[in-house]
């Protein structure tokens, strides 16, 4: 049973992960709608994260285990019990994320977030269902290669210190005078882009897609770039427009403007005022 398991996940790669990740989707889905005390929707994050580790060792499993499969595999184990951790506690402390609130109240608004997390988790792990597949090549790492993991090894610490960085700030922010509080994290990476976090793990999925670029063939491969489009996307349209709406909100125009001088997404020197 589990070797035809197994080489249903190397021969089908695609095909298998858009309906694993569909059906185990579902069960968040309701439990944050029908249980949402026990189970809010904030959790759904972490939930999705477990389930990309847990998919992505169980394509491990089903690879040649060639050293790019393996390192696909390190990388992604890494990130995933790290941001889960990091997501779990936050949601554990009462965080509560007002972005999802429009996903809130109804059945419906709820199998939308879950559809969401399912095309996240699908087209996000891209560089995995293809890397292990058995139509891989197994050729040996390139320069190309290493230079993907270096890449991917600094967008992981990015995103960690990034994290790290504004933890400590929001614990520090919220503990002053209100007249004293910021209106957005500066310190470390901050001073030189607004969301380093979400750079960093846009460099960390694009080098995977690097990676698997070289061990794959076919015209499945064309779906690589379309993952690193997507990540970028998501923080484009989604993210990154509600926080800075939020901040603009509480900002004053002086403020507001002061804090666009710094980078939006990729760490740079900060504009110097005309």
């Amino acid at each position: 049973m589990s070797d035809q398991l197994f080489a249903s996940i190397s021969q089908y790669p695609l095909a298998f992960a858009a309906c694993a990740v569909s059906l185990l989707e579902i069960p968040p889905t309701l439990l944050s709608h029908y249980a949402p005390s026990s189970f809010p929707i904030e959790y759904a994050d972490v939930y999705s994260t477990i389930l990309a580790l847990l998919l992505t060792v169980l394509y491990y499993i089903s690879s040649a285990q060639t050293a790019r499969q393996s390192f696909l595999c390190l990388a992604v184990s890494i990130w995933a019990i790290r941001l889960s951790t990091f997501l779990g506690s936050r949601v554990k402390a009462g965080f509560r994320d007002s972005r999802l609130d429009i996903f809130r109240g109804s059945i419906k608004r709820a199998a939308r977030w879950g559809f969401a997390q399912a095309l996240w988790v699908f087209l996000t792990l891209v560089p995995v269902w293809i890397g292990m597949s058995s139509s891989a090549r197994m050729s040996s790492l390139s320069a190309v290669d290493i230079a993907a993991m270096g890449l991917c090894a600094i967008g992981l610490v990015i995103e960690v210190l990034a994290d790290v960085q504004k933890t400590a700030f929001l614990k520090f922010n919220k503990a002053q005078p209100e007249a004293a509080r910021k209106l957005a994290c500066d310190v470390g990476l901050f001073k030189y882009s607004r969301f380093p976090n979400y750079f960093g793990e846009w460099l960390f999925w694009t080098s995977l897609c690097l990676l698997t670029w070289q061990g794959s063939e076919g015209l499945v491969k064309m779906l690589l770039p379309v993952s690193s489009w997507f990540v970028s996307k998501v923080f484009f349209l989604f993210s990154i427009p509600i926080a800075v709406t939020a901040i603009k909100r509480r900002a004053t125009e002086g403020q507001f403007a002061e804090w666009c001088e710094i980078s939006i997404f990729v760490p740079l020197p900060r504009r110097k005022k005309s």
